[in-house]
């Protein structure tokens, strides 16, 4: 079995989903920094980020309230964003499994995060978690 390093634990989090209605919540910093530097200046990521949302009941998220996954790119420490809007799931009887994912755009990005958020009249997801993984 592999045996995970401090690089691996740069790549990959796991992280509760919003415990209200109208709230969210964020994984840790995924670092992108071992992109390759095109002659036109820009980085070509070596692979790409998986998200995986697991299912959430009625009680989550009921019919037709929605939870709301982004992916935030910075290169400082948020503080400034570019914010791409992967996916809104509508609840119909909660919502089933999901595994997003997402090729960064060529642009020099030293990280990134995923966030998630709940609509308003969702209920409590905190104890369940998503996961945002970099895939080679």
């Amino acid at each position: 079995m592999p045996t995970a390093t401090l690089c691996d634990a740069n790549l990959w989090n796991e992280f509760a989903l919003p415990a209200a209605e109208s709230t969210s919540t964020t994984s840790a910093k995924l670092k992108l920094t071992e992109g390759k530097l095109g002659d036109d200046g820009v980085i070509d990521y070596p692979g790409e980020l998986v998200v995986v949302i697991p299912a959430l009941t009625a009680t989550m998220v009921p019919n037709t309230k929605t939870v709301t996954v982004q992916v935030e790119l910075s290169n400082d420490d948020f503080t400034n964003t570019e914010t791409v809007t992967l996916a809104t799931l509508t609840g119909s009887s909660g919502v089933a499994k999901q595994l997003l994912r997402y090729r960064v755009p060529r642009k020099p990005y030293q990280q990134l995060r995923v966030k998630v958020s709940l609509g308003a009249g969702c209920g409590d997801a905190s104890s369940v978690k998503a996961l945002a993984l970099w895939e080679f």
